[in-house]
């Protein structure tokens, strides 16, 4: 099993079998609105149950969530989660120390998978061919 699949699974045992609480402490850029939308995204909703409890649409959510993600420089939730935790603008419960060490996981493997491949260049003999020093 992959890194990133062993991160989903724990993503799935963590959301399904302990409360998620998260606080956001630094909302930084964000309206409020976003902020509760990146404390749902932390809790690992998706889009639809997010706009399903906050009695919006779909597309104003979504809207919010591609906001989130433009004002953080990020692509992904994971990417979100991430990196609002490292900057300190979102506190996890302890019990949600999983799927942080999840979604790291799940980040180091997408920019992984982001970077090209270096090729490293083979020494340059400086002999030359058919010479015997």
């Amino acid at each position: 099993m992959g890194h990133r699949a062993a991160a989903l699974f724990c993503w799935r045992w963590v959301v399904g079998e302990l409360p998620i609480e998260v606080r956001v402490v630094d909302r930084g850029e964000l309206s409020r609105a976003e902020a509760e939308v990146l404390a749902g995204i932390c809790q690992g909703r998706g889009v639809a149950e997010l706009a399903e409890t906050r009695f919006r649409s779909v597309k104003t959510v979504g809207a919010q969530v591609e906001s989130i993600y433009r004002k953080l420089g990020v692509h992904s939730a994971a990417q979100a989660v991430s990196l609002t935790i490292a900057r300190g603008m979102v506190q996890l419960s302890l019990k949600s120390l999983c799927l942080a060490l999840a979604l790291s996981f799940v980040v180091a493997g997408e920019q992984a998978q982001a970077r090209p491949a270096t090729r490293v260049p083979r020494p340059v003999s400086t002999r030359v061919r058919g010479s015997r020093d």
